[in-house]
């Protein structure tokens, strides 16, 4: 699978935080292989996707702490950007 091939480029990861993100990518890509096989299984994990990330934007904007595993200046709005499909202007 793409996800195992590791690039020098990668942000290091320490171990603890490496677990997390593989066992997170494991559990996603399992729902997305089930639920790709069915259009409104599909549509679900869309909603639930999105819910799952309204609820992570709202308790980063709580956290006054900021206990981020990643980088501090990271966001999760950086992710969506990342993750977004690119934008096409039509004529």
């Amino acid at each position: 699978m793409h996800r195992d091939i590791k690039s020098s480029h990668d942000e290091p990861l320490s171990e603890p935080r490496r677990k997390i993100f593989d066992e997170m990518v494991f559990r996603s890509h399992n729902v997305c292989e089930f639920a790709s096989n069915y259009l409104e299984l599909t549509n679900t994990s869309h909603r639930a996707f999105d819910n799952a990330m309204v609820e992570m934007q709202e308790y980063k904007s709580r956290d006054t702490r900021r206990t981020m595993l990643s980088h501090e200046d990271s966001s999760l709005d950086d992710v969506n950007e990342l993750q977004s499909p690119p934008h096409m202007k039509t004529r």
